[in-house]
């Protein structure tokens, strides 16, 4: 039924537009919390972004399959969390963080889930972000604006280093030409 919902639902009206982290001042990234690992990885991520390339907007949004917040996320800054009671019959998420984060309108949107979360295909969907980043080969291709290849093997490590190859090496100021494998 979620599948059918989520079909049914009409992508957000969006302005869509090629970004990269030069150029991005808000950026988006919604992921599913399985643990305090999870959220470590992605608070670390948010740290380099801001780190490395001034990004002083980054919003996280993370699904939490539990009825409870995890103590974890109670200290997070710039993320925030649906749990199992946030979600209507269908799975779609509701209430005034999920409805925050789908409105902010980022730069760049980063999806670093598998693809089989509802929650998250739905935030995916609803959200405003300018340039949408997602995993090739997932049941939710059209809504991404770059789909990156991962092989299977490939690691969370992997995965994110070939989000950053990309979203460096896209529509890049002439000055900034870096070229790295990956």
């Amino acid at each position: 039924m979620g599948h059918r919902a989520l079909r049914k639902l009409k992508a957000a009206e969006r302005v869509a537009a090629i970004s990269n982290y030069h150029f991005a001042n808000r950026i988006g990234i919604v992921y599913v919390a399985n643990g305090e690992s999870d959220f470590v990885l992605v608070k670390q991520f948010i740290k380099y972004l801001k780190g490395e390339y001034g990004i002083r907007h980054i919003g996280a949004l993370a699904f939490v399959d539990s009825t409870e917040v995890p103590d974890y996320f109670l200290r997070a800054i710039n993320q925030d969390w649906i749990l199992q009671k946030n979600l209507k019959w269908n799975f779609r998420p509701f209430g005034e963080s999920y409805d925050k984060f789908i409105q902010e309108p980022y730069d760049i949107l980063i999806d670093l889930t598998n693809g089989d979360s509802l929650p998250m295909l739905f935030a995916q969907k609803e959200s405003k972000a300018g340039f949408k980043v997602g995993k090739a080969g997932a049941n939710n291709e059209e809504q991404f604006d770059l789909l990156i290849d991962v092989k299977e093997g490939d690691t969370f490590d992997k995965y994110l280093k070939k989000i950053n190859y990309f979203l460096k090496m896209i529509n890049q100021p002439k000055e900034k030409k870096e070229y790295a494998e990956i």
